[in-house]
């Protein structure tokens, strides 16, 4: 079994989102001098994963594991990239690279975020052009090693 809890040929893992407009939002205040004054800015929750969290969690992907919702909660991905990325996967029977165990166990279905999928978006997070590193990746297993291999760079 994966450390996660599950593997295509898939794993299923077991124990957000960077929106698209960034807006930050400022309450302000006047001066005497009529400036404007940043009292607080509240960030989207979805921001709040430190970098090197970020880095660490790609460095924990390996692209044929799909992680529940309590292991993304424990890992500390954020909530909004939780509901956004979560899917049902299913099993395909035609080779086992394509089939989902649990527990080492065949499984029809699980619901779940695929790590792929993750380290897409913790990429996108960290300013990797994630589409350009993983244009000539070939697989799953690939793609997150490029990845991976882009923190270097950064």
């Amino acid at each position: 079994m994966s450390r996660f809890g599950a593997s295509l040929g898939l794993h299923a893992a077991g124990p957000g989102l960077v929106p698209k407009q960034l807006k930050l939002i400022f309450s302000v205040r006047l001066d005497k001098k009529r400036r404007r004054l940043p009292l607080h800015r509240h960030l989207p929750k979805a921001l709040s994963m430190d970098p090197i969290k970020a880095q660490m969690l790609l460095l924990k992907c390996r692209g044929n594991e799909i992680w529940n919702d309590e292991t993304c909660q424990q890992e500390g991905i954020p909530e909004s990239w939780i509901a956004e990325l979560r899917d049902r996967f299913e099993s395909g029977f035609d080779s086992d690279r394509n089939s989902i165990y649990v527990d080492g166990k065949l499984v029809n279905q699980y619901e779940g975020v695929s790590d792929l999928q993750i380290a897409y978006k913790l990429a996108e997070y960290l300013g990797i052009n994630w589409q350009q590193v993983t244009n000539t990746a070939i697989g799953r297993e690939a793609q997150v090693a490029a990845l991976q291999a882009e923190l270097d760079e950064i």
